[in-house]
């Protein structure tokens, strides 16, 4: 990822194009990013990598609760980002899939500032 104004809110895609079930790749600064929307209407967006062996998400699926990668299966809830299915494992294996989590980057329907209720009139 470039450095090139890395806190600033960037218009990503628009709301209508982000349905339930659906995700949306973008690539912001360098940085590829999914973009989803859940279940309960909420955007979110993370890196575009499974943490396990890279593979991109988007060629995964996601149901509005979890977005799962097309490689091996692992699957990441929506609302942490942290992993709550690999497939491979067994009964009484040792690895916890909560171990393993997305990068979240921070998503949001319109930029702080845009959220206003009206016009700022205190310079009047």
């Amino acid at each position: 990822m470039i450095n090139l104004l890395p806190e600033f809110w960037y218009l990503a895609t628009l709301s209508r194009k982000l349905t339930v079930g659906r995700s949306v790749p973008v690539t912001l600064l360098e940085q590829e990013v999914l973009l989803v929307r859940a279940g309960d209407g909420r955007v979110h967006a993370y890196a575009d990598r499974c943490p396990h062996r890279g593979m991109r998400l988007r060629h995964g699926t996601c149901d509005g609760a979890a977005l799962q990668c097309g490689y091996h299966g692992w699957r990441f809830r929506l609302d942490t980002g942290r992993c709550e299915s690999i497939p491979s494992l067994v009964e009484n294996d040792i690895i916890e899939p909560a171990r393993f989590g997305q990068r979240r980057v921070p998503a949001a329907r319109q930029p702080p500032a845009a959220r206003r209720t009206g016009p700022d009139r205190s310079a009047r």
